[in-house]
């Protein structure tokens, strides 16, 4: 994802100086550069809440299971580096909205959702662009259905 594509997130600036000091540090590298992980979707959602609905974003929203993650890491710091950047995805894209629906219906939260063009992500305006691999990105194998399957049956 292209952390540059949405400067207004204070956490995505702070990510590109890390990585720019990382580039310039001189020693062989590799950056894992993962979408949003569904475990934080929740609080994503809350970020929207107000008066008993979640107003959220529409813009594409590509998000990437935990676990997939923490393989992918496991598999770059196994690998040489590449000196250079790998990017990671969930298998489903699809607007930021929709996966907040299916999120909130499988935890029986019966909110209403609200999918805004102008609602922001923590504050800041997002487009189809800024939660999505800018190029091509490996993707994770768990899917969002079968995550949430999954979570529906962990015990809380």
């Amino acid at each position: 994802m292209a952390l540059e594509r949405a400067p207004g997130i204070p956490y995505f600036r702070a990510k590109v100086a890390q990585e720019k000091l990382i580039r310039e540090g001189g020693i062989p590298y590799t950056i894992i550069r993962a979408t949003q992980f569904f475990e934080f979707i929740d609080a994503i959602a809350e970020a929207g809440a107000a008066d008993g609905r979640v107003v959220v974003p529409v813009a594409q929203f590509q998000p990437i299971a935990a676990g997939d993650v923490a393989d992918a890491v496991a598999r770059a710091a196994l690998a040489p580096p590449v000196n250079g950047v790998i990017e990671i995805a969930g298998p489903d894209k699809a607007p930021f909205n929709e996966f907040v629906v299916k999120r909130l219906k499988a935890a029986g939260d019966s909110r209403t959702v609200i999918g805004d063009p102008k609602a922001g992500y923590f504050g800041a305006p997002i487009d189809d662009r800024s939660l999505t691999p800018e190029g091509r990105a490996q993707l994770g194998p768990t899917s969002f259905d079968a995550w949430l399957a999954q979570t529906a049956l962990a015990p809380a």
